[in-house]
């Protein structure tokens, strides 16, 4: 199974507020040829301008307290919002989407709705790997990540939460 690693809070996007998570698009600089079934990993890293650009923005901030509600950490308040952070799965496989399709960000913008604006890169030049059928596992799963596409063992079982 092909995998990707997705920096958080990215990653928990695609597995929030289920059957109908906010975020079903992932953008790249490149384009995916692969269709089908595809594990999310969480990365085990944070890049420091992630906090910064979650923390510093109102907006954003109302995305991690309406669809991260099952972490326990949210709470109004900055403070709250570091402790959410700390929280967040890293270094996990937190479930498996289909891949649809995958076009020119410039073709997909007419299509974006305003809440998967906020929570992707549709600058000029990505490409948007459109994803649906979200399932997530019961128990994350301790992963090593990559860049890019990359692939999981044959071998490799998950148990996902019921649809």
């Amino acid at each position: 199974m092909k995998a990707l690693s997705l920096w958080q809070p990215y990653a928990s996007f695609m597995f929030a507020n289920l059957p109908n998570p906010p975020k079903t698009i992932e953008t790249r600089t490149r384009p995916s040829k692969h269709r089908g079934l595809l594990a999310i990993h969480a990365t085990a890293k944070e890049p420091t301008w992630i906090r910064e650009e979650w923390l510093g923005n109102m907006d954003k901030i109302t995305l991690l307290r309406s669809y991260l509600q099952d972490l326990t950490a949210i709470i109004a308040g900055v403070p709250y919002l570091e402790k959410t952070f700390d929280e967040l799965p890293r270094g996990r496989i937190l479930g498996t989407v289909e891949v649809m399709e995958c076009r020119p960000v410039i073709e997909a913008r007419r299509i974006i709705g305003p809440l998967e604006w906020a929570l992707g890169d549709f600058a000029h030049g990505r490409h948007a790997i459109f994803t649906r059928n979200p399932r997530k596992l019961i128990t994350p799963v301790p992963w090593k990540g990559k860049q890019g596409f990359w692939n999981l063992p044959d071998d490799f079982t998950s148990q996902e939460e019921p649809a």
